[in-house]
């Protein structure tokens, strides 16, 4: 094997990658752009894994066996020790069982390099929160590192040995180039695929590779001195970056600030300066070769901790989750990674191991494992019908998706014809269409009150209403449903159509507040609510607007209620769970309590009184009852709670 000149520097930069990614995981509003850490990996390793096999290229050492032997040296063993000890943990630790299946699919996935692609299926959104519950979210950017590898050594090797190695830069570059166009644009079209996916990210590893192939020529001997201050003035991008800049509308453009500030603070480092003496001291080169384990395990400890101190109540208990997976860390760099190389035969070890993680993440997929506390009534999850679909996914399986809302969420392979036919779920087609509910899950969640309301009175009613789909007329993309801004103005036209055809006495709008307001990741904001407003009284004038106001949200997250109180009672019971009623959540029920004040032919239904208790507590279970199917969303016996308040305030409208 060929070896490169060991850079301290670059280890160095590892760990001004690796801390910040720890700071944003913590708590993203320490360091709202700390993610972009991976963004400093990919760099490093398109250009350690290049210059590595330009450098064997040219001595003729290059095997495309010993590069994926180094690959599996380097990546698995502190990879399979972790995923076998998360799943072993999560198996012990009694686990919920939907929980613990995801999670057996997860190592299955990680192990076969398409992790990347699973974390797209099952979160949508890196930054949404059911993503915050996921153990193995992290290894989607392993995948693509694993990825690239598959493509290119042998686009280098068949460019050096039969073409001509000097079309191998302007070869990388416009690969670059396309990535990069791509991700841009894709970035606009769909966010999540344009973080999760290769084809976007490509860019940044080619970044890197392209380096190798030109740093050597970057300084001209005698000139080192007049160029260093390129180095420090790269590593005050990569902060820059850190500090400045938010997921908001990344990758894309903002994605340039981490990988140029990288390619500059690489390629000018061996000049000298600041940048170069700081990242060169001691506690950051460790830190930087201990990167890896470090993140492997810190983002298991995190979820597992937030679990944890949601049961036992003790936040704090996150934090020494973190704590001790540093440790674990550091004694995995020392024994584990390091044993890895070691290894003779390493493809037998690293197959065996791997059968051994795959039998455990089998046994963890097809658990059947029942939590559901005896006195909680398990006849809850029949109101999947009106409940947001990641809540019921038996809807989807029983090809019953029509009945949520629109056909917006059948598979392609179900779609109706016209695809931009959107059909709202109609109750009593027969009779005048005096109600019209506009909203996302929130919307389905109160479907199952509002069609009883429409029953009593006689009335025709349709909900267009769909999860994950804001009802403000804005035209961002929807990466969950896969629609472009088009598709959006569509489903806009039509429903606005909708309210102007059957003048409802009644609009009403549910969606979850907190969501849009302000410096929210959402692509809406709240504010948006008055364009509605104006755009539904435009429509229909004699209409009156009632909003349902958000129910108090639920400490334990983005998680099945049932499964989890069933979780929670292996360890204690209570009735109640901490409420967490962030700012956002205070702010946006504050802000839409005064609308009525701005528009007289608004009013607002204010519901969280029916689920909180003193000491900012929700009751979760009522009568042996659960309240709630997840931390945001009502049960259907939850939504019963408010059905009298709610009637009171739409049925004298229909008169």
């Amino acid at each position: 094997m060929s070896a490169i000149k060991y850079r301290p520097e670059v280890d160095g930069l590892r760990a001004l990658a690796i801390i910040p990614v720890l700071i944003f995981h913590l708590n993203p509003q320490w360091l709202c752009g700390g993610f972009m850490g991976v963004d400093v990996f990919f760099v490093i390793s398109g250009y350690l894994i290049t210059s590595i096999i330009l450098a064997e290229l040219a001595a003729g050492s290059f095997t495309f066996i010993g590069f994926w032997e180094r690959r599996v040296r380097r990546i698995f063993p502190a990879l399979g020790f972790m995923l076998l000890a998360v799943l072993l943990f999560a198996l012990a630790a009694f686990y919920p069982p939907a929980q613990l299946a995801l999670l057996g699919r997860q190592a299955v996935k990680v192990l076969s390099c398409v992790s990347n692609h699973y974390m797209l299926l099952i979160t949508a959104d890196y930054w949404g929160q059911s993503a915050s519950m996921v153990p193995l979210l992290h290894t989607w950017s392993l995948a693509v590192e694993e990825q690239f590898y598959f493509f290119l050594p042998p686009l280098i090797f068949v460019i050096f040995r039969w073409w001509d190695k000097r079309w191998i830069l302007p070869t990388l570059g416009i690969l670059a180039a396309a990535s990069f166009t791509y991700c841009v644009s894709q970035t606009e079209v769909n966010q999540s695929s344009a973080f999760y996916l290769l084809t976007s990210r490509a860019w940044e590893l080619l970044a890197g590779s392209i380096l190798a192939i030109v740093a050597p020529r970057i300084v001209v001997p005698g000139e080192a001195s007049a160029v260093r201050w390129l180095a420090d003035l790269g590593l005050a991008i990569v902060v820059g970056g850190y500090v400045f800049l938010s997921e908001v509308d990344f990758p894309g453009w903002k994605a340039v600030a981490p990988v140029a500030g990288t390619v500059m603070f690489i390629g000018f480092s061996p000049c000298g300066g600041y940048a170069a003496r700081l990242l060169r001291a001691r506690p950051m080169i460790f830190i930087g070769k201990a990167s890896y384990s470090i993140y492997l395990w810190h983002w298991p400890a995190l979820v597992f901790g937030k679990l944890f101190a949601d049961i036992f109540e003790v936040p704090s208990l996150r934090w020494w989750a973190l704590l001790v997976s540093v440790g674990i860390a550091i004694g995995s760099y020392l024994w584990v990674e390091k044993l890895g190389k070691q290894i003779r035969l390493i493809w037998r070890y690293a197959g065996a191991f791997a059968v051994v993680i795959i039998a455990v993440a089998l046994l963890a997929a097809f658990n059947r494992r029942d939590l559901t506390p005896v006195e909680i009534n398990q006849t809850e999850s029949r109101s999947g019908m009106y409940e947001a679909v990641y809540a019921n996914r038996n809807a989807l399986r029983m090809n019953k998706i029509q009945n949520l809302g629109t056909h917006f969420y059948l598979p392609d392979d179900q779609m109706p014809v016209n695809r931009w036919g959107f059909e709202p779920r109609i109750i009593n087609p027969e009779r005048p269409q005096d109600i019209i509910v506009l909203g996302d899950s929130h919307g389905l969640m109160w479907g199952s009150v509002i069609e009883r309301i429409a029953l009593r009175g006689k009335v025709g009613c349709q909900l267009w209403t769909v999860s994950g789909v804001s009802p403000f007329l804005d035209t961002s993309p929807l990466p969950r449903a896969n629609l472009d801004s088009a598709q959006r103005t569509e489903f806009n036209k039509q429903k606005m159509q909708s309210i102007k055809l059957n003048q409802p006495k009644v609009v009403v709008i549910s969606t979850r507040l907190d969501s849009k307001w302000h410096g929210s990741a959402a692509p809406q904001d709240l504010e948006s609510i008055n364009d509605l407003i104006i755009a539904v009284h435009g429509a229909s004038p004699a209409s009156h607007i009632v909003i349902i106001g958000q129910p108090p949200m639920a400490a334990f997250g983005n998680q099945n209620a049932v499964q989890w109180l069933g979780w929670r009672e292996k360890f204690w019971h209570a009735t109640s769970v901490p409420s967490t009623h962030t700012e956002s959540w205070q702010a946006a029920n504050l802000y839409v309590q005064e609308l009525p004040r701005k528009f007289n032919y608004v009013q607002v239904v204010k519901v969280s009184d029916f689920y909180e208790l003193p000491g900012n507590r929700i009751q979760i279970i009522k009568d042996g009852r659960v309240t709630y199917t997840d931390d945001n969303h009502l049960s259907e016996y939850g939504a019963s709670l408010a059905e009298a308040r709610i009637q009171g305030a739409i049925e004298p409208l229909l008169r």
